[in-house]
């Protein structure tokens, strides 16, 4: 059980599923005669991921309305295998939800996306992206992490970092006014967030941009290079 949690809470869905149906199998051929403790267990299974998916946010609404039934189906079984048959209809539900299309979510993240796409110079906060969508801003900060591959925070920092490498690389302005162009009201922090990012500070970035495009420049006006 503590295994099984572990991974469900760090969403290694696949890995959790895998790791409790092998587990099953074992335990099945424990309970060949007296099956009561075998299915005490898979319902405890079963209350618990309810429990862990509404905790993360989840739609769990028809779920939670059929538990007792899938309680009842499964007290009520003749032996263990028809036990785990009921169970299983119980895992491809929970299955349908964590691994749920990721298009289907499409129009919601993309409408947040792209706001943030066009809002990212401005002071841009969770709870300001919350507001304007006339969202919870707890229930928004669940809902950006478990339908996209990062966090609100993360994926602002990241279209921040990359709309100031373009204008490192295509401009001479100031890094402070580099930082206060993409978001950052603060240049010192902005240079400490890019060179987590990039590995070089802006300075740093600009010379090598700069460098780079000079070798090409006069790789092209060799006499010897091809046309």
């Amino acid at each position: 059980m503590n295994q099984f949690i572990f991974l469900f809470k760090r969403k290694e869905f696949d890995d959790a599923f895998s790791y409790l149906t092998e587990h099953i199998t074992i335990l099945r051929k424990q309970y060949s005669r007296d099956v009561f403790e075998f299915k005490s267990w898979l319902e405890n299974i079963i209350f618990n991921s309810i429990v862990l998916l509404g905790n993360m946010k989840y739609e769990i609404t028809n779920l939670e309305e059929s538990k007792y039934q899938y309680f009842a189906r499964i007290n009520e079984a003749n032996d263990a295998e028809e036990a785990i048959a009921i169970f299983h209809e119980f895992l491809e539900k929970v299955k349908s939800i964590v691994h749920l299309d990721r298009d289907e979510q499409s129009p919601n993240m993309r409408m947040l996306l792209n706001y943030i796409d066009s809002h990212y110079a401005e002071h841009l906060t969770l709870k300001i992206l919350a507001d304007h969508f006339h969202f919870n801003p707890s229930y928004l900060s669940n809902y950006f992490s478990t339908h996209h591959e990062e966090g609100f925070s993360e994926y602002l920092s990241k279209v921040r970092i990359k709309k100031s490498m373009e204008i490192l690389e295509t401009s001479k302005v100031s890094i402070a006014m580099v930082s206060e162009m993409v978001g950052y009201s603060d240049p010192s922090y902005f240079c400490k967030v890019f060179k987590k990012s990039t590995g070089l500070s802006p300075s740093q970035y600009r010379r090598n941009s700069t460098a780079r495009n000079r070798g090409s420049n006069d790789e092209k006006n060799s006499p010897y290079h091809s046309r």
